[in-house]
């Protein structure tokens, strides 16, 4: 089970991701709107262990379409080493729904609430 908080409206977890120099800490919102694993901005990707997977389309919220770089790496996530996807984009870090697969989420919607995801 991981477990995180609510702060300014956004349900957040904190995850180790393989960093170049060891694990990196990063803090996502838990985006149920997102239908991938991890978008991070690139800043943030080029201090990871990644491997690039190439420019892909991205259909955003607004109905635009635009390229993107994806990259992978291999993350510990409910006990299990699995490779996960990651959306080079500005912006706050994000945990779609295609990683959240497979859990139970709860969240206290307040600040400072409790958010948990564990697996079913």
């Amino acid at each position: 089970m991981i477990y995180g908080h609510v702060r300014d409206k956004f349900a957040r977890l904190t995850i180790p991701l393989p960093g170049l120099d060891g694990s990196a800490a990063i803090e996502f919102i838990l985006d149920t709107g997102f239908e991938g694993h991890l978008s991070l901005p690139g800043t943030v990707v080029d201090t990871l262990d990644a491997t690039y997977l190439g420019d892909r389309p991205v259909a955003f919220a607004d109905g635009a379409v635009r390229t993107r770089p994806f990259y992978q790496i291999m993350l510990e996530w409910q006990d299990e080493l699995r490779p996960v996807e990651i959306i080079a984009l500005d912006g706050k870090p994000l945990l779609g729904v295609e990683l959240m697969e497979g859990s139970f989420l709860q969240a206290e919607m307040r600040d400072g609430g409790e958010v948990s995801l564990e697996p079913l």
